[in-house]
C-alpha cells in the first residue's frame, strides 16, 4: 500500500498548553484544516499560527482575534476573551482616569496612541504611572478621549511650582489662565499680541500699572473680577513699589500659592474681605497679634512669619 503523502491533520502535533491554543486547535481539527492552510488564509506565516496553538504566543490583539475568527467560523468575542493580556492596574489617579475613559470608548492603546499621534509606550506610561501632564498634553488627550478638558485640571502640572514668578500679579494671571485650560499661545491669540508678551506679563517683564484696556481683555478672557488684583498693581502714575517684604506682599503670595481668592481667604480668616483687601492692599494699620494669628491659620504659615508686622 502507497505511503500517504500528507499526514491526516491532527497527527504528530505538540501539545497546546494554553486554552486559546486548545480552542484554535480543536476549531481548526473540527474545519478539517491544516495548520498552513489557517496560515495561508491569515497571511501568516506557519510559525506565527503555530505559537499561537501551541502556547509560545498567549495573547491577542482586537485585528488577530477578529481575522481568527473569520478564518475559524467563531465568535471573535470568544477569542478576545480567551487572547486577553491582562492589563497591569494604573498606579495614579491619572492613569485610572485614562483607562476608564479609553475603555468606555473601546479604544486600545494603539488607537488612543494613534489619535494623540504619540508612541504606545508613551500612552501605556501615561496609563500607567503618570500623575502629572503639562498643559498642552491636557489639552490634546481631552480631544483624544472625547471629554471636558476640565475633568483632567487635577492631574495638570502647574507651571507655577516649578518657575518661581517675579510678580504676585503674574502668579495671579497664570493661575487664572491654567484655570480656563488655556495655553500661552491661545491667550496670546486672543489679545493680538505673541505668545512672547503673554509670557513677559506673567514673569512680572512688562508692567500692568498703566494698562487698564488690557487689564480689562485679561479679565474678560480668564474669567476674574478687576477688584482681585487691588493691591498687586500699583495706581497709575505712581512710582511707589510695594516692599517684598510688607506684610500684603506676604499674604498675596501665600493666598496665590495656594490658589485661593481674596474672598476664601478672609473666610477662613474670619475677617471682612474689605478689611482683607484693605490690608493686602496697605491700607490698613498694623493689625492685631489675635488677627494675625488668624491669618497664618488661613495662609498655613508659622506665626513668626507674620510677628514682625505685629504692632
Amino acid at each position: 500500500m502507497p505511503k500517504a503523502k500528507f499526514q491526516p491533520p491532527g497527527c504528530g502535533m505538540t501539545p497546546s498548553k494554553t486554552t486559546l491554543g486548545k480552542f484554535l486547535r480543536a476549531r481548526r481539527l473540527e474545519l478539517g484544516l491544516r495548520q498552513v492552510q489557517v496560515a495561508e488564509e491569515l497571511g501568516w506565516s506557519q510559525s506565527g499560527y503555530s505559537n499561537f496553538e501551541v502556547g509560545l504566543s498567549r495573547f491577542l490583539d482586537i485585528n488577530q482575534a477578529e481575522q481568527l475568527a473569520k478564518v475559524l467560523q467563531c465568535d471573535p468575542e470568544t477569542l478576545k476573551v480567551l487572547g486577553k493580556n491582562p492589563a497591569k492596574e494604573p498606579e495614579t489617579e491619572l492613569g485610572k482616569f485614562i483607562r476608564k475613559r479609553r475603555e468606555e470608548l473601546k479604544l486600545t492603546r494603539e488607537q488612543l496612541a494613534k489619535r494623540l499621534k504619540i508612541k504606545v509606550r508613551y500612552v501605556s506610561e501615561l496609563e500607567l504611572k503618570s500623575r502629572k501632564i503639562r498643559l498642552k498634553s491636557c489639552v490634546n488627550l481631552a480631544t483624544a478621549l472625547e471629554c471636558d478638558a476640565i475633568l483632567l485640571r487635577p492631574y495638570v502640572y502647574h507651571s507655577w511650582h516649578q518657575t518661581k514668578l517675579q510678580t504676585a500679579v503674574g502668579q495671579f494671571i497664570r493661575s487664572k489662565r491654567q484655570e480656563q485650560m488655556l495655553s500661552q499661545r491661545q491667550v496670546a491669540k486672543m489679545l493680538g499680541f505673541s505668545p512672547q508678551h503673554v509670557s513677559n506679563i506673567e514673569n512680572g517683564k512688562t508692567s500692568l500699572s498703566d494698562s487698564q484696556k488690557l487689564l480689562e481683555r485679561l479679565a474678560e478672557i480668564l474669567k476674574f473680577d478687576l477688584s482681585e488684583l487691588n493691591g498687586m498693581i500699583p495706581n497709575k502714575g505712581r512710582r511707589v513699589r510695594r516692599e517684598e517684604k510688607s506684610l500684603g506682599a506676604f499674604l498675596t503670595g501665600r493666598r496665590l500659592e495656594l490658589n485661593l481668592s481674596q474672598k476664601a481667604l478672609a473666610g477662613k480668616a474670619s475677617i471682612s474681605v474689605r478689611y482683607y483687601n484693605m490690608i493686602e492692599c496697605g491700607r490698613s494699620l498694623t493689625p492685631s497679634f489675635k488677627i494675625l494669628r488668624k491669618l497664618a491659620v488661613a495662609v498655613e504659615c508659622e506665626l513668626s512669619d507674620l510677628e514682625p508686622f505685629a504692632k
